[in-house]
């Protein structure tokens, strides 16, 4: 193997992902070079040159193509992200945890040596998403070679979707105040009406904070407010009402005018849970805490009752638990788990609630904190919002 020729290959790779803007719409894809042919995926919004005659596979959320069998060329599309690095971060944790040396540059891109192979991972990152390529090779010598070569040359043929209008966040209109970083884009409902929303944000993040018992962030929470589910998908590749961890947090959620916008503190909520309590064991308590802390006024409770009784009148709380929280209708899940919390947070204090929030075992901790079985808990909570049968 010519080592230091890899080394000067990898460091090219990394190099080359360094020069790319974070968030600069662009305009049509470049045509593709020789033995190159275009793939497009359109609901990822991304397209890029491959090599023509490579086979292609689905593995999980990612795409896979490749030359021969243990010569894979990866594309992980990565949504929830802020930095490049952020991007690479899944296959960096694998990576360390697999014990491989490795070295990431302040792109994302990385260059790695495990089991005798090296490979590499490129990264190209716009607004609030990106695509990740790296190499997997269980083939040591000069396929593995190849393969990075190869890496290198399709990364550069990269081509995001800019969106429409989607202009970088840092031209967006910003507003600060009490811990909170209000943005707009500029000429939007949301940019003219940000004082209006800086005092209405203001007052329920402090109303937050005081109710979840939450010391106040070092750094600001980050709130962006996209006029349309188009704009909003154009900046994150996502449905509008999300948060993305680390740091304060930041939430996304669209804002048409004042009686026509996403609740206040669902997604604020949850950044601010994420942030001091960390992730939920449970969807029922890391859905319902948003739920019942929302600040929108909605009587939660009838939503449960109406929810138990004409869409699903047979649910228990037990097939509320684990992934089986998914499988419900989603406005039976949100309506059930708000009102659960609501009812928890009601008969106990919010240290319990942390501690149920947080336990990897949802009845153990249950009866530890409040003294009920899971059966006891639900005849109550049935019982206090009037839903039939009180089981």
């Amino acid at each position: 193997m010519n080592t230091k020729r890899t080394s000067l290959i990898m460091a090219a790779g990394l190099a080359l992902l360094i020069s790319f803007p974070a968030s600069a719409a662009e305009g049509a894809p470049a045509p593709c070079g020789d033995g190159m042919v275009r793939f497009s995926h359109e609901d990822n919004g991304y397209s890029v040159c491959v090599p023509a005659g490579w086979q292609r596979r689905a593995r999980g959320t990612e795409v896979v193509w490749s030359p021969d069998q243990g010569l894979d060329l990866v594309f992980s599309f990565q949504t929830k992200v802020v930095q490049p690095r952020d991007v690479s971060a899944p296959l960096v944790g694998y990576l360390l945890r697999k014990k491989a040396t490795l070295h990431v540059s302040s792109s994302g891109a990385l260059k790695y040596h495990l089991d005798g192979v090296d490979g590499v991972g490129l990264v190209k990152h716009q607004h609030r998403y990106g695509l990740l390529i790296y190499t997997q090779c269980s083939q040591p010598g000069k396929a593995c070679n190849d393969l990075v070569r190869t890496a290198i040359d399709v990364a550069r043929t990269v081509h995001l979707d800019p969106g429409s209008d989607a202009r970088p966040y840092d031209q967006w209109k910003v507003r600060n105040i009490g811990g909170l970083e209000l943005r707009g884009p500029s000429g939007s409902p949301a940019a003219k009406d940000l004082d209006w929303l800086a005092a209405e944000y203001a007052k329920g993040h402090e109303k937050l904070l005081t109710a979840l018992g939450a010391p106040p962030a070092k750094e600001p929470l980050c709130c962006y407010f996209y006029r349309s589910e188009d704009e909003n998908f154009g900046y994150t590749r996502r449905g509008s009402g999300f948060n993305i961890a680390g740091g304060a947090g930041e939430v996304h959620s669209l804002f048409a005018a004042r009686n026509d916008r996403q609740s206040t503190g669902h997604e604020m909520t949850h950044a601010i849970t994420n942030r001091v309590w960390g992730e939920p064991a449970e969807a029922l308590l890391g859905e319902g805490i948003a739920v019942a802390q929302d600040l929108s006024g909605i009587d939660h409770d009838a939503r449960a009752r109406k929810a138990i009784t004409n869409i699903e009148p047979d649910l228990t709380l037990a097939s509320m638990l684990g992934d089986a929280w998914f499988r419900h209708d989603m406005e039976v899940s949100y309506a059930v788990s708000g009102s659960v919390v609501k009812f928890l947070l009601a008969q106990g204090t919010t240290d319990k609630v942390k501690a149920l929030y947080q336990a990897p075992d949802f009845k153990a901790a249950l009866q530890k904190h409040f003294g009920w079985s899971l059966k006891e808990l639900e005849k109550r909570w049935r019982w206090a919002i009037r839903a039939d049968p009180a089981l």
